[in-house]
């Protein structure tokens, strides 16, 4: 709606509305203006349009504040299947809110892959609270003017996205979510629109925070922020420590099949009218698409394949051609299959070990490949390595050189051989301290000529001192290994604690070995000498 030409309907409304005295200073002098100038004053359309935005915000509309704690279970456990902790936290952090009226409203960050249900869970927590729900994408942001807006100095002056956001939601306490926030810009702009994030979230300051387009405070302490984030690795320590970080995991095979059945199939159903008769899936058809067709974490491309699925086979049901949806109409609808399931090699192998990792896509099994050449002690690492994993080769290679009889290992070797250490699937960015004792047995089995098994795959980081130190992501670690149908994973001792977490139909299938110290690795890999 548009601001009224007639200016006494407008200074009403200034007087009315429960403006800040700094806003109504503003407003009060923007009226003065408009009434002083013109009709073909270019200027007057701009001061019209800046009032208009002033007065458009929601001065002290509040969507209800009664919380429902027990609605609000109700609602997460319907919408969201398993993720017990974490419907839990979000659940302690409103029943803190319910206490006080002063409470200030927490800010979460709900880290993990994609996939796995973090924006949804947003839109369940303000469907929980009866709150509206907003939403500002970070991803590739890189300026200040994304949360601040631009200042009447500009050409194409504008307030930023959360007054924006605010305006159109018509309530001074949403839900808003700030979607990747792991994935602001690394650039000098990046760094000022962190600044600005800072101020956003900072809850002691909040209930002031200044848009460069109206340039006076406005109270947004009562907005209920949720930020997501696949990992939090690149977001600086300050702005993770004004957030309340809640994890989510990767969901295993057997919790994506009972999701698919209990929640996207009914979705797609629905949208496409159909009833629960008219297209069946069994479990070893969606357990045939996961295996075979993904490669996360999450359900979004279970959800995806789906939707294709049933639209070729309503199309086909049109034409008269009645099928039976099974692993053939599968490949038929699907093409090959995109990520067949390779029979782990049971041949030993020299300088070849498979390792576990976590990214910020989840879990996934790397390889990693030593190999050796005549020269003068040279070692090179590819397969796009970040500094981290170029440092666990860097303390590898130092134990083995301070235990090099222990090892039966000729010293000579690393003055007369260069070293190669490479890990496939060089197109993909790999970091982090979890591949060291990896790295460390393909260069034994290696510099020792003695094969390793190819039935096992191991994660823990390493010292110089050959203790090993946990590990994060082991759930996902370990449902990978399922996946790739390895048997045996070795674990440093300290993550035995975060078994506990791991679903027992992934234990069931693994033998799990915890180590605490490289000595203890060895007889485990190694078959014999050649």
């Amino acid at each position: 709606m548009s601001l009224p030409e007639n200016i006494r309907f407008i200074e009403d409304l200034i007087n009315h509305l429960p403006l800040s005295v700094e806003a109504k200073n503003i407003a009060t002098k923007e009226c003065n203006i408009i009434k002083s100038l013109s009709d073909d004053n270019s200027e007057k359309a701009k001061h019209r349009k800046y009032l208009h935005n002033l007065l458009k915000l929601p001065w002290g509309k509040y969507d209800s504040v009664n919380i429902d704690l027990k609605k609000a279970n109700e609602i997460l456990d319907q919408e969201h299947y398993g993720l017990e902790e974490v419907k839990n936290r979000i659940l302690e952090s409103l029943a803190f809110l319910t206490r006080s009226d002063f409470a200030k409203t927490p800010i979460i960050c709900l880290v993990g892959p994609p996939g796995v249900g973090k924006t949804s869970i947003v839109r369940s927590i303000a469907n929980a609270l009866g709150r509206k729900f907003t939403s500002l994408s970070l991803a590739g942001s890189n300026d200040t003017s994304l949360i601040r807006g631009f200042m009447h100095t500009y050409a194409d002056f504008r307030p930023g996205k959360i007054l924006s956001l605010i305006t159109e939601a018509g309530t001074s306490n949403p839900v808003m979510l700030l979607d990747e926030i792991d994935k602001i810009n690394n650039t000098p702009k990046g760094e000022s629109l962190e600044s600005a994030l800072l101020q956003l979230l900072d809850p002691e300051h909040n209930n002031r925070f200044t848009d460069d387009y109206f340039d006076f405070p406005f109270d947004l302490s009562k907005v209920f922020f949720i930020a997501t984030a696949n990992s939090l690795d690149k977001i600086s320590f300050p702005l993770v420590n004004r957030m309340e970080i809640i994890e989510l995991s990767g969901y295993t095979d057997s919790e994506k099949i009972q999701i698919t059945n209990q929640y996207l199939i009914p979705k797609i159903q629905r949208e496409a009218n159909l009833t629960a008769s008219e297209l069946i899936f069994d479990d070893n058809v969606i357990k045939y698409l996961i295996k075979h067709y993904t490669k996360e974490s999450g359900v979004r491309d279970i959800e995806r394949l789906i939707r294709i699925l049933v639209q070729k086979y309503l199309l086909d049901t049109i034409k008269g051609d009645t099928k039976v949806i099974n692993s053939q109409l599968i490949e038929q609808y699907l093409g090959v299959s995109k990520y067949p399931i390779l029979q782990v090699k049971q041949t030993a192998k020299v300088g070849t070990v498979m390792g576990l990792a976590y990214t910020a896509s989840g879990g996934s099994t790397i390889t990693i490949e030593v190999e050796k050449f005549s020269g003068d002690g040279k070692v090179k690492a590819t397969g796009k390595l970040g500094e981290v994993l170029k440092e666990s080769i860097e303390a590898a290679i130092a134990y083995i050189k301070a235990n090099v009889q222990e090892l039966a290992i000729n010293p000579q070797i690393f003055k007369e051989y260069d070293l190669h250490i490479h890990i496939p699937e060089g197109a993909v960015a790999k970091d982090g301290p979890s591949a060291g004792i990896t790295i460390y047995v393909a260069l034994v089995s290696l510099l020792s000529n003695r094969k390793v098994r190819q039935d096992m795959a191991m994660t823990g980081e390493l010292t110089l001192k050959g203790n090993i130190l946990p590990v994060g992501g082991l759930k996902e670690k370990l449902s990978a290994a399922v996946r790739e149908n390895i048997t045996t994973v070795i674990i440093p001792e300290a993550n035995k604690r975060d078994l506990a977490k791991v679903p027992d139909d992934i234990k069931e299938v693994l033998t799990i070995k915890t180590i605490s110290h490289l000595q203890e690795l060895l007889d485990m890999v190694f078959i014999t000498a050649v």
